[in-house]
């Protein structure tokens, strides 16, 4: 390996290094209550390689968005062109926000934590734009599934709603959930097993709410 490409393998690592870690501490203690220097601590990498690759903390937590996001879309788009009937649309859409979810509980926190506030409305406006594309795509599958006649007429936009809430519950409520489930740690919540259990029960859910029997 020559040094060039050493060099950007390091710059590659220290940068994802970098953001793992400011995920980690903004899910854990909010976006006000983490500094630089915490970055630093948590990650062993100078403050000045944090400048060096986003500038600030803000440009650190938009990168972070802005590399999480369009993973979803750039699946759900893949969804919309695809043959599969409206129904199996749907099942994959759950799919795709369950695994992300589950592969990215600290990420999911940090967003609807931000969504709440008020203080800043740069971050809400920036999440909320990208939710709302996303969601627009999942919107459609429904949509266009009542217009084909393969989904009865139901409520389109109070479907999506329900989904969305069904899903994000189990992380924006896991205290509540730990209870229900009779868990000891929150984390435990997260497992394989809690993860294809709840893929199961959206699909059967949204099967059963959106096709004639």
């Amino acid at each position: 390996m020559n040094v060039k490409n050493k060099k950007q393998l390091v710059d590659k690592d220290s940068r994802e290094k970098l953001l793992h870690c400011a995920e980690f501490l903004f899910a854990e203690h909010g976006y006000d209550a983490v500094s630089l220097r915490s970055i630093q601590q948590e990650s062993g990498i100078n403050i000045a390689m944090i400048s060096y690759y986003f500038g600030s903390k803000e440009g650190l937590f938009e990168a972070m968005l802005k590399e999480k996001f369009p993973l979803i879309r750039e699946k759900l788009e893949d969804q919309r062109s695809s043959e599969l009937s409206h129904l199996e649309k749907i099942n994959a859409t759950i799919e795709i926000y369950t695994e992300q979810m589950f592969k990215n509980v600290n990420f999911t926190r940090i967003i609807f934590r931000e969504i709440s506030m008020t203080q800043r409305p740069d971050h809400n406006k920036l999440i909320i734009d990208y939710i709302r594309g996303n969601l627009e795509l999942v919107l459609s599958f429904i949509k266009d599934g009542i217009r084909c006649g393969e989904f009865r007429s139901v409520d389109p936009e109070m479907t999506l709603s329900s989904l969305v809430a069904s899903i994000f519950h189990w992380i924006n409520m896991s205290p509540v959930s730990v209870k229900i489930m009779k868990e000891k740690k929150k984390e435990g919540l997260y497992s394989e097993e809690y993860k294809n259990r709840l893929q199961f029960h959206l699909k059967d859910m949204m099967k059963r709410h959106l096709i004639e029997i």
